[in-house]
């Protein structure tokens, strides 16, 4: 999971964002504080992760050699990376 690595509140994104400056801090203090991250996270859509249940589950039925659910985890964890 990715971790937060400082916290804001939207006013200060929005100067953050406008101006390239603005105050952060290391833990939320408040309700409504945005962490902010090194890195976007990768995540699936419901709709991605059905689409590929539905590719994966056609190969299993075509394929007899095919593992199931490893099968499905590895296609999930190949799309997540894509992002």
């Amino acid at each position: 999971m990715n971790k937060p690595v400082a916290w804001t509140n939207k006013y200060n994104l929005q100067a953050i964002a406008e101006e390239g400056s603005g105050s952060v801090w290391s833990e939320p203090y408040f309700d409504g504080d945005v962490p902010l991250y090194l890195h976007a996270e990768k995540t699936l859509t419901d709709e991605e992760i059905e689409q590929i249940a539905n590719i994966e589950l056609k190969y299993q039925i075509e394929s007899s050699y095919a593992s199931g659910v490893y099968d499905f985890a590895r296609a999930i964890l190949r799309k997540a990376q894509e992002k």
